[in-house]
């Protein structure tokens, strides 16, 4: 029934053996006894534990907890056990009943007197007490009662034998025989018979007795007596007269009341004229000798207003409708303009010490620590020291103590939470920052707490500076800048190295390359037929053209005419133009121009092979030579003056043959259009356009 554990798989010899949960305890190599498992049900959770998975049983009922058995064997035995001063009572296996009447333990204290003892709660401590053995009456707590007293007018017998019309009274309830019978309505001395019965007048008015009455009627303003119960003496009272009310037992009264808002039957009242308008009325001086006061006052959803003894204007305050919009994130409704034409401009407003406000929604508070009164605030914490206070997060919960005291120019400091440490920053004395600034240079204190070691600092990119004094600037922007003109195999020049003079670097071109440009790389020109790659034409008798020199590789050798030919980058193997035309007589050497035709070379490379073309619409050539005579056949081909002109044939389109009789290029516009059989041309030919047609049936076949 236990379990076998092995805590190391590579040692031999360690396994052991563990008391089943929830009791404890391993031995090592054999099965450990079961009465050495140990289960203490006052500390394990189990179904048989004082805490069963659900809380404690004991614990929870302020009851300590013992197993005086921990042997895994014996289970159910633990108890509950009272704290003092019932540490002697305890109930197994749930909460203990603690309780106890104390008067077994200190009843003596009271009997011995004579007296009663009574505990009316066992389970609280000191709370007995003696009591008086009745007829008497007293009590006094944990100890006897010094004075019973006994009222004579309790015992029936007594009362009984004062009768209807008279009251039992007992002078000295800690003295016997002291009960008289004293008639009703009737002061004691008046009518009181010692221990037995007296014949009674009847009830009076004690109001018709002149001195009673006078006590009312001399009040100012006078007042009614009113006795309520003839037979009861010493109950009459002052009345305020109506419509006041009020009254005081046996004197006048000085507190009448005349609400003019509730009383009826008076000139002045309210007499119900604001609750007629829906309105609240109010008397602010509710007495009798402040009347015509009363006032009525508009209802939180009508608006704002009141009127003195008179029905209200109201005036509409947006709050009434939406305060509870503010008040549900704890902040108040303001509006600013009530008013049926300043309509949605009511605000919340955040209550102090957080800030904010907001139109017709929740505002969003701040907690401004700087000037805010709180636990967490500056107060005047920086004030006193005459410093500034900055506040730079004010969310009223994440913000908390984020407040910092600084120091006021020229000294500085800052600190979190309480006054700084100020020290002088000698930068901030405009008689030494004046000597920097009016030489174009920065100033700097390195050390606050020192004095006079302020310093100019030259602007970037100078590194110079000077102590108390403005500092000698200079700096070679080249230092800075030559890599943007050496990538580009340039040179770097700066003509003046004042720290005031800066943008003035130059990059420029290495000859034979021309170009310079202001803090830039140059745009470098090459006349490459000046270098020596661009002789290379020259030395072939041929001429060089660069017409790009801000490229390299691209000059050009072209041949010298007659001869033609060009090459980029090198010389050129020329050859002959057959077509070429001189320079002077404008024509070709082989007539082709003269004779009206265009020359065409085919191959400069070979001789003898140009041609002279005739002009469009002749397709006639002929090689070495003029053609002898250029012909055109104006029905088929296409021009301006043929018989098709690109839109289609004429003659065709007529249903008509086109016929040119020349057939020369120098005979133009001659072609004609003749009738088909059997159709007969009809008067004179026209030539260059469709022929006027005719058709005799008579004479046809």
């Amino acid at each position: 029934g236990q379990t076998c554990v092995d805590p190391d798989n590579s040692t031999a010899g360690d396994w052991y053996c563990e008391c089943e949960a929830p009791s404890k305890g391993t031995q090592v190599g054999a099965a450990k006894p079961e009465a050495e498992c140990v289960l203490d049900e006052c500390v394990e959770v189990c179904t048989h534990c004082a805490d069963k998975g659900a809380g404690h049983i004991c614990a929870d009922a302020n009851q300590t907890c013992h197993d005086e058995d921990t042997s895994a064997t014996v289970v159910s035995d633990w108890v509950c056990r009272c704290a003092a001063p019932f540490a002697d009572l305890e109930e197994v296996t749930q909460p203990a009943v603690c309780s106890t009447d104390e008067c077994y333990e200190h009843g003596s204290v009271c009997t011995d007197a004579g007296q009663l003892c009574h505990d009316p709660s066992h389970t609280t401590v000191d709370d007995w007490w003696c009591r008086c053995t009745p007829p008497e009456v007293g009590s006094r707590t944990r100890a006897p009662v010094d004075q019973c007293t006994y009222d004579e007018c309790t015992d029936a017998a007594n009362a009984m034998m004062c009768g209807a019309d008279a009251d039992c009274v007992d002078t000295d309830d800690t003295q016997n025989s002291t009960w008289y019978c004293s008639c009703k309505g009737y002061a004691l001395a008046e009518s009181g018979t010692l221990m037995g019965p007296t014949p009674c007048p009847p009830p009076r008015n004690e109001c018709d007795n002149a001195t009673v009455a006078a006590v009312c009627n001399q009040a100012t303003p006078p007042q009614v007596c009113a006795d309520a119960e003839f037979a009861t003496f010493d109950d009459w009272k002052c009345v305020c007269a109506a419509p006041s009310v009020g009254s005081a037992n046996q004197s006048a009264t000085d507190s009448c009341v005349l609400d003019e808002c509730v009383a009826v039957g008076c000139p002045s009242c309210a007499e119900g004229t604001c609750a007629a308008a829906g309105q609240d009325c109010a008397d602010p001086v509710p007495l009798p000798n402040s009347t015509g006061d009363w006032k009525c006052m508009c209802t939180p959803m009508q608006g704002y207003g009141e009127e003195v003894a008179g029905v209200a204007t109201c005036v509409r305050d947006e709050c009434a409708e939406h305060a509870d919009v503010c008040e549900a994130v704890g902040q108040t409704c303001v509006d600013p303009r009530v008013g049926e034409d300043y309509l949605n401009d009511w605000t919340c407003v955040c209550v102090a010490p957080l800030e904010g406000v907001k139109v017709v929604t929740p505002a969003d508070c701040e907690l401004n620590e700087c000037s805010a009164a709180c636990a967490t605030c500056a107060n005047s914490t920086c004030d006193d020291a005459s410093q500034a206070c900055v506040d730079d997060n004010r969310d009223p919960v994440a913000g908390l103590n984020t407040w910092a005291c600084v120091c006021k120019t020229p000294r500085v400091g800052t600190a979190a939470g309480a006054a700084a440490a100020c020290q002088l920053d000698e930068c901030l004395l405009s008689s030494n920052n004046v000597v920097c600034l009016t030489a174009g240079q920065g100033c700097l204190d390195p050390d606050n707490s020192t004095l006079h070691d302020w310093r100019c600092a030259c602007k970037s990119p100078a590194t110079q500076t000077a102590v108390m004094g403005a500092a000698n600037c200079s700096v070679d922007e080249c230092d800075l800048h030559s890599a943007t003109c050496t990538d580009e195999a340039q040179e770097c020049n700066d003509p003046d190295h004042n720290a005031t003079k800066l943008g003035d670097w130059t990059c420029s071109c290495v000859s034979p390359a021309e170009g310079q440009q202001l803090a830039a790389a140059a745009q470098c020109l090459v006349d490459e037929c000046l270098t020596p790659a661009g002789t290379s034409c020259a030395n072939a008798s041929q001429v060089c053209t660069d017409a790009h020199n801000a490229t390299l590789g691209d000059f050009v050798c072209s041949c010298v005419a007659p001869l033609v030919g060009q090459k980029q980058g090198a010389a050129v193997e020329c050859g002959r133009d057959e077509c070429f035309e001189d320079p002077v007589t404008g024509m070709d050497a082989l007539g082709c121009k003269a004779s009206g035709q265009v020359c065409q070379e085919r191959n400069v490379s070979n001789d003898g092979d140009a041609l002279c073309l005739c002009p469009l619409p002749s397709v006639d050539q002929s090689v070495g030579g003029p053609v002898a005579t250029c012909t055109v056949d104006e029905c088929a081909a296409t021009c301006a003056h043929c018989a098709d002109r690109g839109s289609g044939n004429v003659c065709g389109a007529a249903g008509q043959k086109c016929v040119d009789p020349a057939g020369d290029l120098a005979v133009m516009n001659n072609w004609y259009c003749e009738c088909p059989a059997p159709q007969t041309l009809k008067g004179a030919r026209q030539v260059a356009a469709a022929a006027a047609c005719e058709l005799d049936e008579c004479a046809a076949g």
